[in-house]
């Protein structure tokens, strides 16, 4: 559920999916929901709902959408707008998390029901970009994506982001290298813990 920060969401990129369920157990574990990919490999992190919500991504076409439902998966990330994706997903009550960076794309969204979105990349934007897309769109929220780590989300939460999410940024990659997965476990809690007390990196 974003903007609950117990339950973040964090993206998941190819180093995080080798390896399977290993090395997805440290983010449940550590209290971090995970996205995965409209892949065979849902059907895995579906055993684990008791610890996590399950997405995919990225479902740029409606086959790829039905696939990774079919598989388990809870909700739906996209890479951008894709209308024939956005209408499925509209028509069939599904949760989607589409991918914005313009004033079009935002509006797009808001038409089709989705008020909340991921800004991509954030990283790349100035801090401040939020709070000018939440002028004139005051019903939107976001979700930095790209160029988050531990030591920046509280600046993106601090300029106006609902939530922020992390890929390899979120485990240290030494630990991830060695397989030291209560490592890992212990430095997700860490990160899911300060957010959760306001407390600084």
């Amino acid at each position: 559920h974003i903007g609950n920060f117990t339950e973040c969401t964090v993206g998941a990129n190819p180093g995080l999916r080798r390896g399977g369920s290993e090395r997805r157990r440290p983010l449940f574990r550590g209290g971090v929901k995970q996205q995965g990919r409209p892949r065979a490999d849902l059907v895995a992190a579906a055993a684990l709902r008791e610890w996590c919500m399950v997405g995919a991504g990225t479902a740029i076409t409606v086959g790829l959408a039905k696939k990774a439902l079919e598989a388990g998966a809870q909700f739906l990330l996209t890479p951008g707008t894709p209308l024939d994706v956005m209408e499925y997903c509209k028509k069939n009550r599904v949760k989607l998390l589409p991918s914005v960076l313009t004033p079009s794309e935002v509006a797009v969204s808001l038409e089709y029901g989705y008020q909340t979105m991921k800004l991509f990349p954030a990283g790349n934007m100035p801090l401040n970009y939020v709070k000018s897309l939440k002028g004139p769109f005051d019903r939107a929220e976001f979700v930095a994506i790209g160029g988050v780590s531990p030591g920046n989300c509280k600046k993106f939460l601090a300029s106006g982001y609902l939530g922020v999410g992390m890929a390899s940024n979120l485990m240290p990659k030494e630990a991830v290298a060695k397989g030291d997965w209560k490592a890992c476990a212990t430095s997700v809690r860490r990160i899911v813990g300060e957010l959760n007390n306001g407390q600084k990196f």
